[in-house]
């Protein structure tokens, strides 16, 4: 986590905007991937 924030501080403003939009797009699609997971599941059997 502290390597995370450490970075942050380094990264221009746009770039850190840029990795926040990324972050929580990445956090809202954890339940439809959750909700998929018995389907992905039966496409490996």
């Amino acid at each position: 986590m502290w390597a995370a924030v450490s970075q942050a501080r380094r990264l221009p403003l746009g770039d850190l905007a840029l990795s926040q939009e990324s972050a929580r797009d990445g956090v809202r699609g954890l339940p439809d991937l959750f909700g998929r997971l018995p389907e992905l599941e039966a496409l490996l059997l």
